[in-house]
């Protein structure tokens, strides 16, 4: 088997994750489907944090994803290895899903070390605020 007939099955999984990326990532920017907190967060209200505003999901891993995906999936279509200058190109797209990809993981890794943005109290701030209570855990 050449690598024109196996970059079908390269492709159709990196469809799916980079759906499945952008589908959580809008899910993010949108809780519970409902657009209440990207509008209070645009009129200058903090509702969403700042890496879900970097749209990793989104950008990194959905469409700098599902570009180098259209293209190995592409490749695949003249058989085997008559499309040589194609198969080349690819791994320029490739890395550029790479790149794309650890864009995404970098945000979400940092999203994760600040923690969500909610409505929160404890025992030192009684009334509830907006604020992200993991943020500063340690002073």
């Amino acid at each position: 088997m050449c690598t024109g007939a196996c970059s079908k099955f390269i492709a159709v999984p990196l469809y799916v994750l980079a759906a499945v990326s952008i589908i959580c990532n809008l899910m993010l920017f949108f809780p519970d489907f409902d657009t209440q907190y990207a509008a209070q967060d645009r009129k200058g209200e903090q509702r969403l944090t700042e890496e879900v505003k970097y749209m990793g999901g989104f950008l990194g891993g959905g469409l700098m994803v599902l570009i180098p995906a259209i293209h190995i999936h592409l490749t695949s279509s003249d058989k085997c290895c008559a499309n040589r200058c194609g198969m080349f190109l690819s791994i320029g797209f490739a890395a550029a899903g790479v790149v794309g990809s650890v864009y995404s993981l970098a945000v979400a890794g940092v999203g994760l070390s600040n923690g969500p943005f909610c409505w929160w109290s404890n025992a030192q701030h009684l009334i509830p605020q907006w604020g992200a209570p993991f943020l500063n855990r340690y002073n």
